[in-house]
């Protein structure tokens, strides 16, 4: 302490001391004027003792104290701590209300979600009470809400990219639909296939788009491609609904992106071919359409209403309930236009003409629905679904038999017993119309009503089994079954050379002809060359292969990820609009697109958002550019301060 004060203090020093510090003094207080000399006096000053011990100080404090208000004041420290623990509390209950999809904001402010939720957890912590009734710098205004969500936003957006990027291939998936403020929403969806041969489909965002023309959707695809660095020459695959604005043949989506891209083929969501296969099956047949027009009428009555409160919606199943209940309604006062429409339902319910058209379309929707429900998994591809599809056709065809009807019209019968539903009757016979006469066969007319409902029974069957057929017989679908084809022919040693020039000539550079040749036939030497080998057997035993032992069937798997890439359903982009309507009600109609997404990222990608680093989340709102203020309140954030 003394020799430093002998340095500052020329009267405690030697002549030379003396004379070198209040040459010192010049640079630090008084100023430097001797600029005749000043060569020589600033290398007489390098020399001198406080410019060695300021070089010191500038050399070591910046090594042992990262901030310099925290070397001036321990007590600034410890704030940046408190600060930080608090913010901590904030993060984590932003990624908890956006996880769960349940809205921050209220009325007002005040009265908001989130600060009502904080004031909870001050009883178990002392310092968040402070830090709520502070007037500046607690971090809890709607504008650092809607920042903090999007940071996370972006982070699962960055992850869902990366895992994108190492893929090879992708599809593109996308559907629209209204919000609840009438604005219209475009949901997009990508398909992709990792390292180990697995499927996934990741939701990326809603695009709020002007309308629903196919150079709107089209634009708002390339931007999104665009925001997530990707390219379109990647795009093997598309995937939307019929409407002539995705699937047009002039002027779609699927048009304007196949031209830029000839490999992005095109399916048909079979979700939505399933549901328009069942509707042209009862549309066609006459007594299906009836019968359905009457369940229609029935479901719009409160009665009905009610017994689907509990749980029990089978029309079949309540049949007797349903018939009591409409004896009630007529015997009480009921409005004019309901007693009309309770007296028509309940002469309908009586004729075995409409009980034998709901228990057959029951027996035909139950296929439709099972297969549909089949078709929604994440992991299915369009290959696979076509072979469920055929196992539904399949099944349908053998239900088309002599056998299978009179066990049905027995069941039926039976239960019209336990109804009070009329016998069967056959329907008057009726001339067979003036554009159907030619030639000299009379017009069938059956001779029981039995007969009569055996030609209904296979009149729904064979339409069943026809719209199914046409509504999966997609252009796209070819070229998927002759890579399906071309891989399980090989591996059985069968010549599949059609199937190899086809593929090869789509797929170009993509897929290197000679070694793919040579790798197939490796395959076939692989696997057991019987009848039993199937894409699925083929798919698990290229799993079982360890990363750089698939190197020596590259080509191979690259096959296989053309075949994987490709999905069968859209169904990623419905439940993204379930996930919408639930984020985005009625009392939060006003919520802006921004956080919109931010939600809607966290909410649908929660394993991701599990995984968020609120320490990471912490720094990287600190850094955000022109911030220093942040950074003097909060410092660094580290693990302690989650352990705090």
């Amino acid at each position: 302490m003394e020799k430093r004060k002998a340095r500052n203090n020329p009267e405690m020093e030697g002549p030379r001391e003396a004379e070198s510090a209040i040459e010192g003094l010049a640079f630090i207080s008084k100023g430097f004027k001797n600029w005749k000399d000043g060569t020589e006096g600033f290398r007489r000053h390098e020399k001198s003792l406080c410019h060695i011990d300021a070089v010191q100080v500038m050399l070591v404090l910046p090594q042992t104290v990262p901030d310099v208000g925290e070397a001036l004041s321990q007590a600034h420290a410890k704030e940046k701590a408190l600060n930080r623990r608090m913010f901590v509390r904030i993060l984590e209950n932003m990624k908890f209300w956006g996880r769960q999809g349940l809205p921050l904001r209220g009325h007002d402010d005040a009265e908001s979600n989130f600060m009502q939720l904080l004031p909870l957890q001050k009883l178990h912590t002392p310092e968040l009470r402070a830090w709520l009734e502070r007037r500046v710098d607690k971090y809890c205004s709607p504008e650092i809400q809607n920042e903090i969500l999007q940071l996370m936003s972006h982070s699962i957006l960055r992850n869902v990219a990366k895992s994108i990027h190492a893929a090879e291939v992708f599809s593109v998936m996308a559907d629209e639909c209204a919000d609840v403020s009438n604005k219209e929403q475009l949901a997009l969806c990508f398909r992709w296939v990792d390292q180990e041969l697995e499927a996934h489909e990741d939701f990326v965002g809603l695009c709020q788009i002007d309308n629903i023309s196919a150079d709107t959707i089209v634009a708002a695809i390339r931007d999104c491609m665009l925001r997530l660095n990707l390219q379109v020459n990647r795009c093997q695959g598309q995937c939307y609904d019929g409407a002539s604005n995705m699937a047009g043949h002039r002027s779609g989506v699927t048009k304007q992106l196949g031209d830029e891209e000839p490999r992005a083929l095109f399916v048909h969501c079979y979700g939505h071919s399933v549901n328009l296969a069942m509707c042209d099956t009862i549309k066609t047949t006459v007594l299906t359409r009836d019968s359905l027009d009457v369940t229609s009428e029935l479901i719009k009555s409160a009665t009905f209403s009610s017994i689907i409160g509990q749980g029990q919606q089978s029309i079949l199943d309540n049949y007797l309930v349903l018939q009591e209940l409409w004896d009630e309604v007529l015997a009480g006062s009921v409005d004019p236009d309901v007693r009309a429409r309770v007296i028509g339902v309940k002469a309908q319910m009586e004729t075995f003409n409409f009980f034998f058209g709901i228990s057959l379309a029951r027996l035909v929707l139950a296929h439709g629905d099972n297969l549909s429900v089949s078709l929604q998994s994440s992991t299915m591809s369009a290959a696979e679904a076509q072979k469920i599809a055929r196992l539904t056709v399949d099944t349908i065809t053998k239900m088309r038999t002599e056998n299978s009807f009179s066990m049905f019209w027995e069941a039926t019968v039976a239960k019209r017993h336990q109804f009070d539903v009329s016998e069967p009757q056959l329907p008057r016979k009726r001339k067979r119309p003036q554009r159907y006469e030619g030639g000299d066969e009379p017009a069938y007319h059956p001779s029981s009503p039995e007969g009569h409902y055996r030609q209904l029974y296979y009149e729904v069957l064979d339409s069943a089994k026809s719209s199914i057929q046409t509504r999966f017989n997609q252009k796209g679908f070819a070229i998927y079954t002759q890579m399906e084809n071309l891989l399980l022919k090989s591996a059985k040693g069968v010549d599949a050379t059609d199937e190899f020039k086809a593929v090869t000539e789509l797929y170009g550079e993509d897929l290197d002809s000679n070694l793919l040749l040579t790798q197939l036939s490796l395959l076939q030497t692989q696997l057991t060359s019987d009848d039993d080998v199937t894409f699925k057997s083929v798919l698990k035993f290229l799993r079982g292969y360890s990363t750089s032992q698939r190197q020596l069937l590259s080509e191979v798997v690259k096959l296989v990820r053309l075949i994987l890439v490709s999905p069968a359903t859209n169904a990623m982009s419905v439940r993204s609009f379930s996930a919408m309507r639930r984020i985005k009600t009625y009392l939060h109609s006003t919520m802006g697109q921004s956080r919109l997404n931010s939600v809607m990222l966290l909410h649908t990608h929660k394993d991701r958002t599990d995984a968020l680093s609120v320490v990471e989340l912490g720094n990287a709102f600190v850094d955000v550019t022109g911030s220093d203020h942040r950074r003097s309140i909060f410092g660094t954030f580290t693990d302690a301060d989650l352990a705090a």
